[in-house]
């Protein structure tokens, strides 16, 4: 079983609140995962975190990728803080920030780290010729 840390409390995703991230408009995301991320202001992502200490995973949402996995590196979120250096492993793009939420859930709901690896296993298929 894996352990699912929760991002934030659901009344903060209300689609009218910023969610406590960065979303200044201009702002390209330039995250450093294997994956191609999208420059486009009004996309929201479903997001997988990996520690690079524990191996543990780490599932949320936002609107800025690139900010967000900036803000767990520096201690900023309190579910991740002080569990060492994270790396995102697996993300999705949606639309809408309710979207991305009830993906969020979804992946949460599963909580089976095989599930999350072979979510992040089709993905590096996909984005790699040489698979």
């Amino acid at each position: 079983m894996v352990e699912l840390v929760d991002t934030q409390d659901l009344k903060s995703c209300d689609p009218k609140r910023s969610c406590g991230f960065d979303s200044r408009p201009g702002y390209k995301a330039s995250v450093t995962a294997r994956f191609f991320i999208s420059n486009r202001q009004d996309m929201f992502y479903t997001y997988i975190l990996q520690s690079k200490s524990s191996g543990k995973f780490y599932i949320g949402h936002t609107e800025n990728l690139e900010a967000r996995l900036e803000r767990h590196n520096k201690g900023l979120v309190t579910a991740t803080k002080n569990k060492g250096e994270w790396v995102c492993v697996y993300f999705e793009m949606f639309d809408s920030k309710l979207e991305a939420n009830r993906r969020e859930l979804q992946i949460k709901k599963m909580k089976s780290r095989i599930y999350i690896e072979n979510l992040i296993s089709k993905k590096e298929k996909q984005t790699r010729p040489d698979l």
